[in-house]
């Protein structure tokens, strides 16, 4: 009886630990799934391409940020190479130095442009271009990460951008991203992360729909795309497998960018945007198109809402069993 008591004592003080789940709990937990992660085999995908704004690009064009109309050229000659839609993880939210904006806007209106906005914990307003979305269950803004603003493009860009998503960083206790949120909130609204309105874009989709149960958010879906499961903060697995193409932006020809969908960013020393993940360290825009490619290709790891809560029901149950098979 003294060792069943004994058993059952230790039982509940680890049944304790994991409800009250301090930080060297959480940390060995997400050990774990980076472990898991990372067995898988490392492949480099087709479909995404990358062209960087890098050191080499800043030796000819000058500092950054480069003069618009570079982009605006670019814009026009990746349409000449036939590639698909084109994504810029770059914040576009002051005038040109150089008076080049009216071009870099007419270039963005020629469709198939996604731009990026970023949120902000002083109170700004967000986008210029609103996104519809329906709500299916129970209110889903207490669950999503919110910010009070957001720095937008321009409107002038944001008008004539076929898109415009929302780049949110929301690292784990230990710093390192593994997950990114595809709805995020801004003021009183949701509004779509940039692989979320990515895809909108790419099915031509006015609006998304987001699903909330008693736990939390479950999905989110573009009506013409398959539903993309959450957890229950609106947030998916990232698949750290997959590694894309990367091309100076001096250096893109046709046969690297045609059909294929195209991520500017900022590679340059000093001026790149690099983050934290279970890999080391990684651009923002690679990180951008692994969340697009887990979502596109049904790789993310999923955990449903209730996962937590089923773990430590089995852990209890376990552990009585095998106290009661010791005690007969």
């Amino acid at each position: 009886m003294k060792n069943f008591l004994i058993s059952f004592i230790v039982l509940c003080a680890l049944v304790a630990l994991k409800v009250w789940n301090p930080y060297p709990v959480q940390i060995l937990e997400l050990k774990s799934i980076d472990y898991t992660l990372r067995s898988k085999e490392i492949t480099t995908n087709e479909d995404i391409v990358i062209v960087d704004v890098s050191d080499k690009t800043l030796e000819k064009l000058g500092q950054w940020p480069i003069d618009r109309k570079e982009f605006a050229d670019m814009i026009e000659r990746l349409r000449h190479y036939q590639a698909g839609v084109i994504v810029f993880p770059i914040l576009f939210s002051e005038p040109d130095r150089s008076g080049h904006d009216n071009e870099f806007a007419k270039s963005v209106g020629s469709g198939g442009i996604v731009l990026a906005q970023v949120p902000t914990n002083q109170t700004q307003r967000p986008d210029a271009v609103g996104r519809g979305f329906s709500a299916i269950g129970a209110d889903p803004l207490p669950y999503t990460f919110s910010w009070p603003g957001a720095v937008a493009p321009l409107k002038q860009f944001a008008d004539n951008a076929a898109g415009v998503g929302t780049i949110a960083s929301t690292p784990e206790i230990d710093g390192v991203i593994r997950r990114m949120p595809m709805v995020v909130r801004i003021g009183d609204q949701l509004y779509p992360s940039l692989p979320l309105e990515i895809i909108r874009t790419l099915t031509d989709d006015p609006s998304f729909q987001i699903k909330t149960g008693e736990a939390g958010i479950e999905a989110v879906r573009i009506p013409q795309f398959k539903t993309i499961n959450t957890d229950a903060n609106a947030r998916i697995w990232l698949d750290p497998s997959s590694r894309f193409k990367h091309i100076d932006f001096l250096d893109v020809e046709q046969k690297d960018v045609e059909g294929k969908l195209v991520i500017l960013g900022v590679s340059a020393s000093g001026v790149s945007t690099v983050v934290a993940t279970p890999h080391g360290e990684q651009f923002v825009q690679d990180l951008q198109a692994q969340a697009l490619l887990s979502v596109f290709a049904g790789t993310t790891p999923e955990r449903i809402a209730i996962a937590p809560t089923v773990e430590l029901l089995a852990f209890a149950l376990l552990g009585l069993l095998i106290i009661y098979r010791d005690w007969e």
